[in-house]
């Protein structure tokens, strides 16, 4: 008789295991199917009773490692940024820059806790380079397209368009999301 008291608690702490994690997910709009699927299949697994106390804690467990697993993949979709272009000043000029075009910036670079790593406003002397020929970072390359001459834009460029997991120079940390002010000074 006391076997089976035991393994009824087993049951009701399993079971409310389980509707916690279903309730809290609920709230933030996980699917719980694969949580609900892995908690049948474990407890489905196994059906002898020597074995029900193990099963019930399996399958309580193997519910908690479902749903840490649907929270990451969830996570890193969510966590998956794009880059983010705000005019801050509309340009003067006729021309738009394009693929191929030189020209000619001022830009000053920062981390997204304020901290600067560089700034040709700082040295005084505008950055040139060819926009579409991979000679700067992918946030840049696509975040400069169609700007006109004293137009100025702020970008924000998570890590993939940026420096990705190596950071750079000592001064860009790894998976970095960079924040650049620029302003097109001219194109060619």
């Amino acid at each position: 008789m006391g076997g089976k008291k035991i393994l009824l608690v087993l049951v009701v702490i399993a079971a409310v295991m389980t509707g916690y994690v279903l309730v809290r997910d609920a709230k933030n709009n996980i699917d719980n199917s694969q949580v609900a699927n892995a908690v049948e299949k474990k407890v489905a697994s196994k059906s002898t009773s020597e074995n029900t106390k193990q099963n019930v804690i399996g399958a309580a467990s193997t519910a908690e490692e479902a749903n840490k697993q649907v929270n990451q993949n969830d996570n890193s979709n969510n966590k998956k940024m794009e880059l983010e272009i705000k005019t801050i000043q509309a340009g003067t000029g006729e021309r738009v820059v394009k693929s191929g075009d030189n020209i000619s910036v001022h830009y000053t670079g920062k981390l997204v806790d304020g901290t600067k790593f560089d700034s040709s406003v700082d040295r005084g002397v505008p950055f040139d380079f060819v926009i579409g020929q991979g000679m700067v970072i992918k946030g840049w390359e696509q975040g400069l397209l169609g700007m006109k001459v004293g137009e100025k834009r702020t970008l924000t460029i998570p890590s993939d368009l940026g420096y990705g997991a190596q950071g750079a120079g000592g001064v860009i940390p790894p998976n970095a999301t960079l924040i650049f002010d620029v302003e097109l000074i001219s194109v060619k």
